[in-house]
Parts: structure tokens; sequence; C-alpha cells
């Protein structure tokens, strides 16, 4: 037998000083804090003082859509997971992004829309009937 135990060459690893690397993550966790709270003025700030019409909504969008990032990044911990972590993280932005083109493509077709006419839509029997009952009403 050997005096030396074996080692593999992937047991020599660096000593980790998890102090240094908590410190780290706290001062990491307090800037993506300071961000969110700088993010959630520029958003109170844009919806109460700043008048640019519809280019609102996509101003308060992108800023929601940068904070709803930054959590899911830092706070859910997706930068320090593996690569499905990230596809699915990503996915789910993504389907994200579809869904508010879907609505804001939806909102902004309204009013181009016809709705058609209020008198061609009621049936003749239901309209002359009614002008009936209001004539009697108001004579």
């Amino acid at each position: 037998m050997s005096e030396h135990p074996v080692q593999h060459p992937a047991a020599h690893h660096e000593p980790v000083d998890h102090a240094d690397q908590h410190g780290e993550q706290v001062r990491t966790l307090w800037v993506i804090y300071f961000w969110l709270m700088g993010l959630l003025v520029l958003t109170v700030v844009t919806a109460h003082w700043l008048n640019l019409g519809w280019f609102n909504i996509v101003i308060a969008l992108a800023i929601a859509v940068t904070k709803a990032a930054m959590v899911v990044w830092i706070f859910m911990h997706v930068k320090y997971s593996g690569k499905l972590v990230w596809v699915f993280a990503t996915a789910a932005f993504v389907w994200l992004g579809i869904m508010l083109i879907f609505t804001i493509a939806d909102y902004s077709s309204r009013d181009r829309i016809p709705r058609g006419d209020q008198a061609n839509t009621i049936p003749s029997e239901v309209r002359s009937a009614d002008e009936g009952v209001q004539a009697e009403l108001h004579p």
C-alpha cells in the first residue's frame, strides 16, 4: 500500500471564502433593490407628470418588464442556475412579450374597427314598436 492517498485532479480546489461570497451576494441584492426602487419612482413620475400620449404605456411596460427581469435574474437565482432554467425563464419572457404585443395591437386597433350603425342592427319591427311606445309616452 501507498503512504499517500490517491487524489483525483478534481479534488484540488482553491479555498473558497464563503464570508466574502456572502458579502458580495448581499451587496448585489441591495444594489438590485435600489435599482428596483429607482425604477418604481421612474414609473410614478412617468405616470403622473409625463404626458406622452399612447407612448406612456410603452414606457410603463418597458419599466415593468425590466423590473420583472431583475427580480427573476437575481432574486429567483436564475443567474446562478443551469442552462435549462435559463431556457425556461427566457421562454417565459418571450411568451410575455407575445402576449403584450397582442394586447397592445388589440387596444390600439379598437378605434379603427367599425362597430356598425345602431339603427341598422335593431330589427324594424322592434324599432317601430319602440317608436310607437315613445310616441304614447311623450305626446
